[in-house]
């Protein structure tokens, strides 16, 4: 199934979405769908996924990066993350009046494979891989982590290398951030710098990819 098809199935009656694979095209995207008078204060992160699976890790590991960088709006951490069980009651924590930019992964063909799709609108998590779960947030924002092909879904997304994971969150993490910029505030890269993430992601899968590192 191509992307757009899949994207279609998750976002029925909507525009075709902006694909993206630089944070230069993520950034040029927001400025479509994000209100350009909104700032950080205004909006909220609902970073979706669950913290034992490496492809679905994504959007855990986006939280954990705006954590560490000084982000308090933001729900969904490696270290509480939103997952099937309990995105209803995370969703009814959010405050009123936010501007929620809710963020999950999503799997595609080749081609967009490490690309971001930015939309308008509600997204409904893990629609794109069989889940029916209710639609959340203001945006969306998917990260095409690995291919959609005849194996299920959860086994892709268990197989799915770190090594592909982690440029993505630093992509997508850098385009938040300059999107909604904390003034003076020193870049924490938390694959580096964070002992509790590096010490997470050993665990997850025994090996440790930095795309910073030769």
């Amino acid at each position: 199934m191509k992307l757009f098809g899949l994207l279609r199935k998750i976002f029925p009656k909507r525009k075709t979405k902006s694909i993206n694979k630089t944070e230069w095209d993520v950034l040029r995207s927001f400025a479509e769908v994000i209100p350009s008078q909104l700032n950080r204060d205004d909006v909220v992160f609902f970073c979706i996924g669950t913290n034992r699976v490496s492809g679905d890790c994504f959007g855990p590991l986006v939280g954990s990066y705006l954590k560490s960088n000084g982000y308090k709006n933001v729900y969904g951490t490696i270290h509480d993350p939103i997952d099937a069980k309990n995105i209803t009651k995370k969703w009814n924590e959010i405050p009123k009046g936010k501007f929620v930019i809710a963020i999950d992964a999503a799997l595609g063909t080749f081609s967009y494979i490490e690309s971001f799709a930015v939309f308008s609108g509600p997204l409904r998590p893990g629609a794109g891989i069989g889940k029916d779960l209710p639609g959340v947030g203001d945006i969306g924002i998917l990260g095409v982590v690995n291919l959609k092909d005849w194996k299920s879904d959860s086994q892709i997304l268990s197989q799915t290398s770190l090594s592909l994971v982690i440029p993505m969150v630093i992509t997508l993490s850098s385009a938040l951030m300059k999107r909604f910029p904390i003034p003076q505030q020193r870049t924490v890269n938390v694959f580096e710098e964070d002992v509790e993430v590096i010490t997470y992601l050993k665990h997850l899968k025994g090996e440790y990819y930095s795309p910073l590192l030769g």
